[in-house]
């Protein structure tokens, strides 16, 4: 609801060379879309797979000097972010980090459009208003990490 994968695939529009990494779609490929062809109970299992695919593929693009690797990834936690940074430092590139700072309302309402429009990898999972306040009340704003605020 942000607009991170609006973002991440306007940027690989302009610059195609760049690579993308998504969760989801990783998700997608390998086993289809959330409900449709694969049992929810199977969603955090399919989570994990996918999260040791997008590291696995971020150190391959790193290690092959691919170093405009777009990450589609919420980065909720600032661990998650550390992490990834360090990743991506120790291998010679340099990262950026995005931060779409949306009013929740706004959020709210692009999630609840989006579903409303077509269910695909990115839009596939049915956000109950419990998890979005759980998503909200937990994300940790990047404050102070280098972040570009948009």
């Amino acid at each position: 609801g942000a607009g991170k994968t609006s973002l991440a695939k306007e940027l690989l529009r302009q610059k195609p060379s760049m690579q993308r990494l998504s969760i989801d779609e990783i998700v997608a490929l390998r086993h289809g879309i959330w409900n449709i062809d694969y049992s929810p109970d199977k969603y955090s299992e399919y989570q994990d797979e996918a999260d040791i695919i997008f590291r696995q593929s971020l150190g391959t693009f790193l290690a092959n000097g691919e170093s405009d690797v777009v990450l589609d990834r919420s980065f909720y936690a600032k661990e998650d972010r550390d992490e990834f940074k360090r990743m991506i430092e120790r291998n010679g590139g340099r990262w950026v980090l995005v931060h779409l700072k949306v009013p929740r309302e706004v959020l709210w309402e692009r999630i609840q459009r989006r579903r409303e429009m077509e269910i695909n990898a990115n839009s596939a999972l049915e956000i109950s208003t419990e998890i979005f306040e759980m998503y909200v009340q937990g994300f940790e704003q990047p404050d102070g990490e280098g972040e570009i605020v948009v």
